[in-house]
C-alpha cells in the first residue's frame, strides 16, 4: 500500500492567488481590446471585435509582425544552435567549466538592453563599420539576449539525467560518444529545446529597447508600432498585443506538439 504525500492547506489558495497575479495584465489587456471604451468606471462598456479584425486586415501591422517574426525567428534558431553546442561542450567536458558557463550565459542580464543598444549605435558610427548591416547588428544582439534562456532550459535537463555519466557509461559498452549524444542524449533534450524556442520566441518578439534604438525608421517592428499606436489609440495597441501573443503562442503549441509526434514516431 503505497501512501501520498499530503499536501499543505495553503498550496491550493497560493497557486491560485500566483495565477491570478500573473494571468491579470494579460486578462486586461484582453479586455480593454474588446472594449468599445472603457471610461473613468471600473467596468468597461460594450464589446466588439472591431480592433481586432483592423489589426488583422490592417497590411502595415502584418508587414510590421512579419519583420518581428523573421527576426525572432532567425534570433531563435541561432539562439538554439550555439546555446546548444555551448552548453553541451560545458556540461559534458566537467563541472568547472559547466560553472563558468553559468556565469558567461548570465552575462547578457548584467547588461541593460538601453546600453546595448547605444553602445551599438556608438560602434556603428565608427568608419570601420559602416559595411556592417544595422539589421546583422540587431540580429546578433538579439541572438545574445535569448541565450540564457536556452542554458537554462537545457543544464538543469542535463544535470538531471547525468549526461556525463551517461556517456561515460556508453563509451565503455563500445558506443561512439557521438552516436551516443545523437541517439540518446539529444532526444531527451528535444521537450526542453521546444520550451526554449516558444520562450526564445515570445523574448525575441516583445524586444522593444534595441529594435527601437538600431531599427527606428529603418525597418519596422511590431512592438515599436504599438507604442506609437498607443498615443493614437490603446484599443488597437492592445488587441495588436493579443494578436501577438495569441500567435506566439500558437507557434509555441504547434512546436510541442511536434515535439510529441516526433517521440511517438
Amino acid at each position: 500500500m503505497s501512501l501520498k504525500p499530503s499536501r499543505p492547506w495553503w498550496s491550493w489558495p497560493g497557486a491560485a492567488l500566483v495565477l491570478a497575479v500573473v494571468l491579470a495584465p494579460m486578462t486586461a489587456v484582453l479586455v480593454f481590446a474588446l472594449c468599445q471604451s472603457w471610461p473613468a468606471g471600473a467596468m468597461p462598456q460594450g464589446f466588439t471585435l472591431e480592433f481586432l479584425v483592423s489589426v488583422i486586415r490592417d497590411e502595415r501591422l502584418r508587414l510590421a509582425w512579419g519583420h518581428t517574426l523573421a527576426f525572432g525567428g532567425l534570433a531563435t534558431g541561432l539562439a538554439l544552435l550555439v546555446g546548444t553546442l555551448a552548453t553541451l561542450g560545458a556540461e559534458l567536458s566537467s563541472r568547472r567549466s559547466a560553472s563558468w558557463m553559468g556565469l558567461l550565459m548570465q552575462a547578457p542580464y548584467a547588461v541593460p538592453p538601453v546600453v546595448m543598444g547605444l553602445a551599438a549605435l556608438q560602434w556603428l558610427a565608427k568608419p570601420w563599420a559602416v559595411a556592417v548591416p544595422v539589421e546583422a547588428v540587431y540580429l546578433g544582439l538579439l541572438t545574445a539576449l535569448q541565450l540564457p534562456l536556452v542554458h537554462r532550459s537545457l543544464s538543469a535537463l542535463l544535470a538531471q539525467l547525468q549526461a556525463r555519466d551517461l556517456l561515460e557509461a556508453a563509451a565503455t559498452l563500445g558506443v561512439p560518444p557521438v552516436r551516443a549524444l545523437r541517439q540518446v542524449v539529444l532526444p531527451l533534450l528535444a521537450p526542453a529545446l521546444a520550451r526554449a524556442a516558444g520562450l526564445c520566441l515570445l523574448a525575441a518578439t516583445t524586444e522593444f529597447a534595441i529594435a527601437n534604438l538600431l531599427l527606428g525608421g529603418r525597418v519596422e517592428l511590431l512592438q515599436p508600432l504599438a507604442n506609437s499606436l498607443r498615443g493614437a489609440s490603446g484599443h488597437e495597441a492592445a488587441a495588436l498585443m493579443v494578436f501577438s501573443f495569441g500567435t506566439v503562442g500558437l507557434l509555441a503549441y504547434l512546436s510541442g506538439k511536434g515535439v510529441s509526434w516526433w517521440h511517438k514516431r
